[in-house]
């Protein structure tokens, strides 16, 4: 027995989402001589070519700032290497938060800033919140019993583990200590771990004194 296409390429596209979040906005201005681009809110998909597109579309910008909760894991992740291939510095700014996958996307900036006050968090991530998923998994648990539940669990130790190579291989592209992953895999998703500024340094997340 194999379980239908539809179902893996559903599987594929919803693993690793975070809890749902506000939708991503993108705001420019100007801070003494920077001229900054904030973002606030989730993560959702097509995101990451929407900052892409405002990208080009607002010409000179000198820092990337952010105060988000997290969102869809590659999106983050295509933001971050945005970041990282235009040169940008990118910061969180005093009382912001940048959790979950945000702060993936921090760390493609080549020069990374955290404000006192601006908190950096990980958790694992999940695909336990999303209901339709779930439902989905229960009829096919149902339709095709023990069989069908090893084939899903099959699925997603498949998937677990290619997601895990790729936010190893994106930590090592942005220089960052691959250590970082440890408070990633041992926070609950439903927790987060805000990780001081001793340990900021240590895993390279802080690349800068100030």
């Amino acid at each position: 027995m194999k379980i239908s296409v539809l179902w893996v390429l559903l599987l594929l596209t919803v693993f690793c989402i975070s809890q749902h979040v506000d939708a991503l906005e993108i705001k420019i201005g100007q801070v003494d001589s920077n001229k900054v681009l904030l973002l606030q809110g989730g993560f959702d998909p097509g995101d990451s070519l929407k900052f892409a597109d405002f990208m080009r579309r607002a010409g000179r910008v000198d820092e990337v700032w952010f105060d988000s909760p997290g969102g869809l894991v590659d999106e983050g992740l295509e933001i971050g290497r945005k970041i990282r291939s235009l040169g940008l510095a990118t910061r969180i700014p005093k009382n912001a938060k940048c959790a979950s996958i945000c702060a993936f996307a921090f760390l493609g900036g080549v020069i990374r800033y955290i404000e006192p006050g601006g908190r950096f968090g990980l958790h694992m991530f999940t695909i336990s919140g999303n209901v339709e998923l779930l439902e989905e998994v229960t009829e096919l648990i149902k339709t095709y019993g023990p069989q069908g539940a090893a084939e899903i669990i099959s699925q997603i130790e498949q998937e677990s583990a290619l997601a895990a190579k790729e936010q190893a291989d994106y930590l090592i592209e942005m220089s960052v200590s691959l250590r970082l992953l440890f408070p990633n895999y041992m926070t609950s998703h439903s927790d987060i771990a805000w990780l001081t500024r001793q340990e900021l340094v240590s895993y390279n997340v802080l690349n800068t004194g100030n």
